[in-house]
């Protein structure tokens, strides 16, 4: 049986990228022990001079095409998806996979001016890493998803 979207995993298909690679578009994959942020399309300025356009691709497939069917999957288990989000990361330059079984703190912000999922190593003050959520629809049902968490702090 297929997983189902905001029950076994949530998937944001397009969001703001900001990591190693840049800055641009990007998609993001969530259990409830595994985060992995995906770069889709990334431009990076060289010396104000030149822009670099990078798109991933994983085999044939645009990155986000890939993964959508990835995880439209009848035969996918939440294990196997674990295992396929660190795959990813491994596999694919500038991903980024938090594991939120070993974060202290879990919280997803769904306001006006912060919307997105955060981790921390902490369990008090600064140390945040996150990723933005686009629109609010998309920011609540990742907080439905998240809140049961025992780490998940409001």
């Amino acid at each position: 049986m297929a997983l189902v979207d905001g029950q076994d995993f949530v998937y944001c298909p397009k969001t703001t990228y900001v990591g190693s690679a840049g800055v641009g578009d990007g998609c993001l994959i969530g259990t409830r022990t595994r985060l992995l942020m995906v770069p889709l399309r990334v431009d990076t300025a060289i010396w104000n001079q030149s822009v670099t356009t990078t798109t991933w691709r994983l085999g044939d497939e645009p990155i986000g095409t890939a993964l959508a069917q990835i995880l439209s999957a009848s035969d996918l288990t939440v294990d196997a998806l674990n295992a396929t989000l660190e795959s990813l990361d491994a596999r694919i330059e500038a991903t980024s996979l938090g594991k939120l079984d070993e974060a202290k703190r879990v919280r997803v912000r769904t306001g006006w001016f912060s919307r997105g999922i955060y981790h921390s190593a902490k369990e008090k003050g600064p140390g945040w890493s996150g990723y933005p959520l686009k629109g609010k629809p998309m920011a609540m049902a990742w907080f439905e998803f998240y809140r049961a968490l025992p780490n998940f702090v409001s």
